[in-house]
């Protein structure tokens, strides 16, 4: 909730870059294991704004423009209190129609709970001033690795197929994707942990959901729209479940979670909280099985400042605990980014497939 008071800053800043264009970007396209601090080259500093010092004066939105011989990058760095991934992109799209001399028309997307509806506090998340509950086992699972496992469309449909049917009417390819990846998730945890499977306890997936449809908001609403599914489960049956039983408690929560008066009360939850100046953060667990996984379906690749599509998209949203399906270029699939050493790339595609 920081800097949305008067006094939050923007900044833009540019400069030249001697590096050849192609390889400030060859590690978003061709590589399975990449430096978790690949991108930071291409993006503002961090410092004043991450760690968020909950102060108004925060800086909200900077900007680092690159220019090589041939080619430009445009970093980043937002908070995620006011924005999304969706937000971000539809941001961009509106600024590459405006270098194109398209119509920006301030639009009147805006959105608060009301005033009169009841508080209701997301699961997993509570006031505190105390450091992760996996602060323990950090050093552990702490790497500066991070594995990227492309699924092109095929791929994805014959997991969607392999799945079979779920326990729901309906589970979709997000669904059964996400429930692969969590199971994988756990079993390359345990291993880093050296922990067995029967003192595991519970593991949760905390997956991002765009709540934009849910509150009547266009899909170019540039602010922060999602919610957090929880969803939990005792690691053994994790393990042990169908993946489409898995799939099918995941779209059960979503549909659960995901409607207009849950979301409402989960916004007027943490407007009040930032009333009463209070640190909200998520619940995680002391053997970090608690997992933020996060869908990114952005067209991304519609963004253009006249030269065509970007030739490719990096981020920055790599931690030990999440996991984010980004958009493959035209539509064909997910790449998934995941931060484990090199060591477990083998075994988190055997447990995904």
């Amino acid at each position: 909730g920081s800097g949305l008071e008067p006094g939050g800053a923007v900044r833009v800043e540019v400069r030249q870059s001697t590096t050849p264009f192609a390889e400030a970007y060859v590690h978003t396209t061709s590589k399975k294991v990449i430096r978790r601090t690949a991108h930071e080259a291409y993006v503002p500093s961090k410092a004043g704004m991450d760690p968020d010092d909950g102060l108004a004066a925060t800086p909200l939105l900077r900007i680092r423009i690159t220019l090589f011989d041939n080619g430009t990058a445009v970093g980043v760095l937002v908070q995620h209190a006011i924005t999304d991934i969706e937000g971000i992109v539809a941001f961009m799209r509106a600024w590459s129609r405006c270098a194109r001399g398209g119509d920006i028309s301030p639009r009147q997307d805006r959105w608060a709970p009301a005033s009169t509806i009841e508080e209701e506090a997301p699961e997993r998340w509570a006031p505190s001033e105390k450091p992760p509950e996996f602060v323990g086992v950090a050093q552990k699972i702490r790497t500066e690795d991070c594995c990227v496992l492309p699924l092109p469309a095929s791929t994805l449909a014959a997991l969607k197929a392999a799945a079979g049917e779920s326990s729901e009417p309906y589970a979709s390819t997000d669904d059964v994707l996400t429930a692969r990846v969590w199971r994988a998730l756990v079993v390359c945890r345990l291993a880093q942990l050296g922990l067995p499977i029967s003192k595991a306890g519970t593991t949760c997936c905390l997956r991002a959901a765009n709540v934009r449809q849910v509150l009547g908001l266009s899909k170019d609403y540039a602010g922060n729209a999602t919610t957090d599914i929880c969803t939990e489960l005792p690691a053994k049956e994790l393990l042990g479940a169908r993946v489409g039983a898995v799939a099918g408690k995941l779209r059960a929560d979503l549909l659960a979670t995901r409607t207009p008066d849950r979301v409402q009360a989960r916004g007027a939850f943490f407007r009040g909280a930032q009333k009463m100046r209070q640190r909200i953060r998520k619940r995680f667990d002391e053997n970090s099985l608690t997992f933020i996984m996060s869908s990114w379906s952005a067209e991304w690749d519609a963004v253009d400042f006249g030269s065509g599509p970007p030739v490719a998209l990096d981020h920055g949203a790599i931690a030990p605990v999440v996991c984010v399906f980004v958009r493959r270029p035209r539509g064909d699939g997910v790449n998934v980014y995941v931060s484990l050493p090199r060591h477990l790339l083998g075994t988190f595609s055997e447990s995904v497939f």
